[in-house]
């Protein structure tokens, strides 16, 4: 379990105490300057808390090794830069302190269509191509991992370069291994229509602090989306499930 109990991060976060449970896809959602990015900066081990206590898998998070934390945690950021000319394929393993299985790398390259892309230099690649080959790599790294516990992945808006067929891959590919147990993923949106669709719970932050962790649908009716984000949304049902819509805003000249 990635627990994160009662943090305070002056300045950028005000509040947040939730775990991440293994088999759990769970959608980071809110508006610009919630503290989403900073919430998964703490999660990572880049930075620590003011107050509170961040565990994985039961230890302090802050006295893990590297090694340890890489082995049990990925985290992509929201920018990630390439600064060398390199092949696409040597960016899927980059930093690995230990070698992936060869059917981990053939599943997650299938998953999303890189192939074609492997011997092409990163630096010749698209914004939405680069962003693949990133994922890649996070995936590949907690699928490979030898530690034999519970493994959690971090995204930072890792999916919004990506077009809409590579986005579904990617979650459909995600919500399998956690249907397997053995991972948990922490991802953030602003797609809130696809993190409705997609995520077994929701973490709304507002103004860096936890305004709740519940199922998207329950989080609808108990808090007022439209007035967090700004802008009327609506629960409507289509194709017999319940969706989350951004309405036209109706003007009167």
């Amino acid at each position: 379990m990635f627990e994160v109990r009662e943090v305070v991060w002056p300045r950028r976060l005000g509040h947040a105490d939730f775990c991440l449970r293994p088999g759990e896809l769970m959608a980071l959602v809110g508006p610009n300057g919630a503290g989403k990015s900073s919430l998964l900066a703490l999660m990572s081990g880049q930075y620590e808390a003011g107050s509170g206590e961040i565990r994985l898998n039961g230890q302090p998070l802050n006295r893990l090794e590297p090694v340890a934390q890489a082995q049990q945690r990925a985290w992509l950021p929201q920018r990630v830069t390439v600064p060398v000319s390199m092949p696409a394929a040597i960016l899927l393993t980059l930093g690995l302190p230990w070698q992936p299985a060869g059917a981990v790398v053939e599943e997650v390259v299938a998953l999303l269509e890189l192939e074609p892309l492997l011997q092409r230099d990163v630096l010749t690649l698209s914004g939405g191509e680069q962003q693949r080959c990133q994922l890649a790599r996070v995936m590949i790294q907690v699928a490979s991992s030898p530690f034999q516990g519970p493994r959690f992945l971090l995204l930072d808006e890792s999916l919004q370069a990506l077009d809409i067929r590579h986005q579904m891959r990617a979650l459909q590919g995600l919500r399998r291994w956690c249907r397997a147990g053995w991972l948990g993923v922490l991802w953030v949106s602003h797609d809130l229509g696809l993190a409705y669709e997609a995520a077994d719970r929701w973490l709304l932050l507002q103004q860096g602090r936890q305004q709740g962790v519940a199922p998207p649908a329950t989080l609808a009716q108990a808090i007022d989306l439209s007035e967090v984000f700004g802008w009327p949304l609506q629960q409507a049902e289509c194709g017999g499930r319940q969706r989350l819509w951004p309405q036209w805003e109706t003007r009167h000249d």
